[in-house]
């Protein structure tokens, strides 16, 4: 169930449908996500009508999570992109045809990783 919900995150990170509004607020899906900070805790809110502000429990929606993994996805994709970018200025400098092939390779597997 859990793998579900993250597999709709990194979804949503792939179609860009979020925009960043400041370190502490996020639009996910047309909703806002805002952390707050409170005396001894931190309060991760949501606009959907899954979330409910005065709720003993504390629920999480998909937008909270992704607000959750979201520097975690980031993260991933600037690291796949710096490592392509770098395979590819390598691949320039490989002589043999076997080594370039498998260059290649390399560079499309990171392709395909990529979020």
């Amino acid at each position: 169930m859990l793998n579900k919900e993250i597999q709709h995150c990194i979804k949503l990170y792939k179609e860009e449908r979020y925009k960043i509004n400041s370190d502490r607020n996020i639009d996910v899906d047309s909703h806002n996500v805002q952390e707050q900070t409170k005396k001894g805790r931190k309060l991760i809110l949501c606009s959907c009508e899954n979330h409910t502000k005065f709720c003993t429990e504390n629920p999480i929606c998909r937008h909270k999570l992704f607000y959750i993994i979201f520097p975690i996805l980031e993260s991933m994709d600037r690291k796949m992109n710096k490592l392509i970018l770098e395979y590819k200025a390598g691949k320039t400098i490989v002589k043999t045809e076997e080594a370039k092939n498998i260059s290649n390779q390399i560079i499309n597997d990171l392709e395909n990783l990529r979020l």
